[in-house]
């Protein structure tokens, strides 16, 4: 109670009282005995065991069941990590969709709120970004042709309310998740998941067989996805569940591609310098009407990148990770954690570790820029930086998510500048649902020329 009803929300108060303690953290969540590290050392020994590997699946966790994400640590998993780490997400793949996908998304969406600064109309961010990485993801999985059809927007809409669901409904525990007697207690809640969760299935079968029509008649189309684990189903024998856990995995992606633009252009907005010094350098390499940024600007933009990389430690989506379970016991940094118990991360008390950061509280993009002789930011490598997680269940799609971030800001920055509406610093108090997102808001965009 002292958690849920304090002044902060419950994942500062945790790291609070991680850091007065010593690192780590034990309390009971109803019935559910849990520990959480917020020291980074502690955080990297914790999740690179075995026995601290599988998932504490909350009932709202289980209407995604096959997800890659909320699978428990085990064949299937290891064989749906492999295929998404080497042949989905490799650097080879990911350029390849930056190039097919992402950047004709985000051309578009700059067109689009072009268009809206030259109306004059405010843009809500959160809205077109959402819009924007759903049909993005749609498109890369099953390709561009098939996107276009009214079986596949009919399908975009019944997944987008899955995922607007699993949002709000995953936002906290339900009372079957602390307290075994409450799991035999009927919920409306839950039977609207599984509802969703089943037209969603439909869906998806009925997708996956046009994709394979498509295929079996040569039609043209611009790959997706789709067709990389088609072409494994058929010559190397994966299952079928490997295919759906990895479309799970994908496509319930869409509002946590969508939240670190959302929180860049905000973060900018209310600090114009900022804004100005990445206009700066992108008018210098490439002007904002020259040649379009890519991949391979890291390099040439090393202050927009480095404004990216401070973004991911500044307001991590998912401050305490997804939760851990305990497959048996083992020790971590001396003390001794039970089977059953379940396991956080604190990668938000990492990102504000003092002995790591300097003012770590402010957003200081300097601390990622390169060095003197021009080698990386040490900040990049540090244990304290998890962005993405740690260890054995790391985020397998980060570099897709470092792409789509980077693709997005530099091809909607070089060619729109954003204000506050008032001219005021908008707030950027973290509202947690499922994960970190900013309080809706509107910016002005102006379209800019040389």
């Amino acid at each position: 109670m002292q958690l849920a009803r304090g002044p902060e929300p419950p994942y500062i108060a945790i790291t609070q009282l991680a850091r007065e303690y010593g690192g780590v953290v034990a309390f009971r969540v109803g019935e559910v005995p849990t520990v959480v590290f917020a020291d980074p050392g502690m955080i990297t020994e914790a999740f690179e065991k075995t026995e601290l590997s599988d998932r504490w699946v909350f009932q709202v966790h289980a209407t995604l069941h096959g997800a890659m994400v909320f699978s428990q640590y085990d064949d299937s998993w290891c064989r749906m990590r492999e295929v998404a780490v080497s042949r989905l997400w490799s650097a080879e793949q990911v350029a390849t969709l930056s190039e097919n996908h992402f950047a004709p998304a985000f051309d578009a969406v700059a067109d689009r709120i072009c268009l809206m600064a030259d109306s004059g109309e405010p843009v809500d961010v959160s809205g077109v970004m959402l819009d924007a990485c759903n049909d993005m993801i749609f498109r890369a999985f099953f390709g561009w042709e098939e996107v276009e059809s009214d079986e596949m927007r009919t399908g975009r809409e019944r997944f987008r309310e899955h995922t607007v669901w699993f949002q709000g409904a995953g936002s906290v525990p339900m009372p079957g998740d602390l307290f075994r007697w409450a799991k035999f207690m009927p919920s409306g809640t839950l039977k609207k998941g599984r509802r969703l969760r089943e037209a969603q299935d439909a869906m998806f079968a009925r997708l996956l067989q046009s994709a394979r029509s498509r295929r079996a008649g040569n039609a043209p189309a611009a790959p997706g996805l789709v067709d990389i684990l088609l072409d494994m189903e058929e010559v190397e024998g994966i299952d079928h569940s490997t295919v759906y856990g990895i479309y799970l995995d994908t496509l319930v992606s869409g509002p946590l591609q969508a939240a670190p633009i959302v929180w860049f252009l905000l973060l900018v907005a209310n600090r114009p310098e900022v804004q100005a010094k990445i206009h700066e350098e992108m008018d210098r390499v490439m002007g904002p009407e020259g040649r379009a940024p890519c991949m391979d600007d890291h390099a040439r933009l090393p202050y927009t990148f480095a404004c990216v990389a401070e973004l991911l430690r500044y307001r991590p989506l998912n401050p305490l990770g997804l939760p851990h379970r305990a497959a048996q016991d083992t020790e971590i940094g001396g003390y001794r954690i039970r089977k059953g118990t379940q396991v956080l991360g604190s990668v938000y008390g990492a990102s504000r570790d003092e002995r790591y950061w300097d003012s770590p509280d402010d957003f200081i993009p300097e601390r990622f820029m390169p060095q003197d002789d021009g080698s990386p930011s040490p900040a990049l490598t540090s244990v304290a930086y998890m962005p993405f997680g740690t260890g054995i269940r790391r985020c397998s799609g980060d570099r897709f998510a470092q792409t789509v971030i980077w693709v997005a800001v530099t091809k909607i920055l070089q060619r729109l500048r954003f204000e506050t509406p008032e001219g005021l610093p908008l707030s950027e108090e973290q509202v947690h649902r499922s994960f970190v997102q900013p309080r809706p808001f509107t910016l002005k965009a102006l379209r800019r020329s040389r």
